[in-house]
């Protein structure tokens, strides 16, 4: 039987590199990107010794840069013809105000923008699968967002926990419309809150913030089991456009339901990826 394919972003750390390990002793063939090769090939070698599938693969991509998703995903495209099933699952979480080479706030551009164009261009090998899943990594935080659409980035007024809230509304959001534009497609897309899970997110952030998160904190092994159930799960084949809080059925904020802003705000996005990709189409 042909091995499935995982493709799965933010596995060098955290429930990424746990959900690799796990997903990879389902027969997969995981495929993970990252941005330092010592840590890719400390990964690949955990990922073997975790899982003992010898059949993992990496790429080199900078999710902070426009130009790198571009050419990584040409560079997968050469060597594989479908994906089953995609985690969009890197983030950061910046406590300063810092650009990405685009231009945008990093937390933002890493978090949203860097998904929104790298599902985008691998939305063909998607298709070709005959049952494919898209899982995009939220959070509980987008309760707590105040979405402005003339400072989509929150580079004209930062506040490092409003714009990771907003960075999290905006992973529904573009789940949420993208489901409904492959709704008569082959292609499934849900998004998901993985639990309070000690994570690198923290790194970056004010000591006492560190402190107070780590003490309500999970496992990592916990938050990698809510992408794995949905990545591998029978139970939640078919089902599309959804919000997990972990295990169950998660309840979004309203500004989360408002499909006319999540519509406008895919929009917006298009136009933030149009802007330094000329050459961006969009569905």
């Amino acid at each position: 039987m042909e091995k499935k394919v995982c493709l799965l972003t933010g596995a060098t750390a955290g429930i990424g590199k746990e959900a690799a390990a796990m997903i990879a002793e389902d027969n997969f063939k995981l495929v993970f990107t990252a941005r330092n090769k010592e840590r890719a090939e400390n990964t690949k070698k955990y990922i073997i010794e975790q899982s003992g599938n010898e059949d993992i693969d990496y790429f080199f991509c900078d999710l902070a840069s426009l130009n790198s998703i571009k050419s990584f995903t040409k560079e997968f495209k050469e060597k594989y013809d479908k994906i089953d099933v995609l985690i969009n699952n890197a983030g950061t979480w910046e406590s300063k105000l810092n650009y990405t080479e685009d231009g945008y706030e990093r937390t933002f551009a890493v978090n949203h923008l860097a998904h929104f164009y790298l599902t985008h261009l691998l939305l063909d090998l998607l298709a070709k699968s005959n049952s494919a899943r898209i899982i995009n990594v939220a959070s509980a935080a987008h309760k707590y967002a105040r979405f402005n659409f003339d400072d989509p980035d929150s580079s004209k007024k930062f506040d490092f926990l409003k714009v990771y809230a907003n960075s999290k509304l905006a992973n529904i959001w573009f789940t949420n419309v993208l489901a409904e534009k492959l709704k008569d497609k082959n292609i499934t897309v849900n998004s998901l809150m993985p639990g309070v899970i000690v994570s690198e997110l923290l790194r970056s952030l004010p000591f006492p913030i560190k402190q107070l998160t780590k003490l309500i904190s999970k496992p990592t092994t916990y938050g990698a089991k809510t992408i794995v159930r949905l990545a591998l799960s029978e139970e939640v084949q078919g089902i599309t456009g959804t919000y997990f809080d972990e295990f169950k059925v998660g309840k979004l904020s309203k500004e989360a339901q408002n499909f006319e802003k999540a519509q406008k705000f895919w929009e917006l996005s298009e136009r933030m990826i149009s802007s330094k990709i000329p050459d961006f189409q969009s569905i």
